[in-house]
């Protein structure tokens, strides 16, 4: 099954202007440990042009199959959490009017070297050839650019999607 097959996408708000930037920062909060499909985690994605509006987003890890929402995740863990945040942000994007660019700032390596391809994935294979089929179809449509931040280093957009995410990861289900 197809990642979203559910999804009708249906006229949401413009995030931006066809000419301008947009800014998404994305975080995933996991527990430390061996995890497993019972294990919470959550994500969460913040996006502005200006840094003073903002659009919130944030749900739990989906690793049941059989729910709409489920991008390929078989457990709860902070990497599961950190690619669910970004395929979340690109989904919502790629639903939307595409700014002429959008930037991701990240505070997980791991995540934006597995989403580009300059790692290969050991675990979450699935789930990281659906987020990479998301990439291909978003860097064809608009500019994606990647800008790294420290977490938990009071980057405000970073903080903010920290917060969403662990919002998320005690959620029933998505928000925002």
């Amino acid at each position: 099954q197809s990642f979203r097959t559910y999804f009708n996408p249906q006229p949401l708000p413009r995030p931006c202007a066809v000419t301008e930037s947009l800014t998404v920062f994305t975080d995933g909060s996991g527990t430390s440990g061996r995890c497993n499909a019972n294990t919470p985690a959550g994500w969460g994605w913040t996006s502005t042009r200006d840094f003073l509006e903002f659009l919130d987003s944030g749900g739990p890890v989906i690793v049941n199959p059989s729910i709409p929402s489920y991008l390929g995740a078989s457990v709860g863990s902070n990497n599961t959490a950190e690619l669910s945040a970004w395929m979340e942000a690109a989904i919502f994007l790629l639903a939307t009017q595409l700014p002429h660019s959008v930037t991701f700032v990240y505070d997980s390596k791991w995540t934006a070297n597995m989403i580009t391809g300059k790692w290969r994935p050991k675990r979450h294979k699935s789930m990281i050839a659906t987020a990479r089929a998301i990439y291909q179809t978003l860097s064809a449509k608009t500019n994606v650019e990647w800008e790294w931040v420290k977490g938990h280093s009071g980057n405000m957009g970073n903080t903010r999607a920290d917060a969403l995410a662990n919002r998320g990861k005690s959620s029933p289900a998505g928000f925002g």
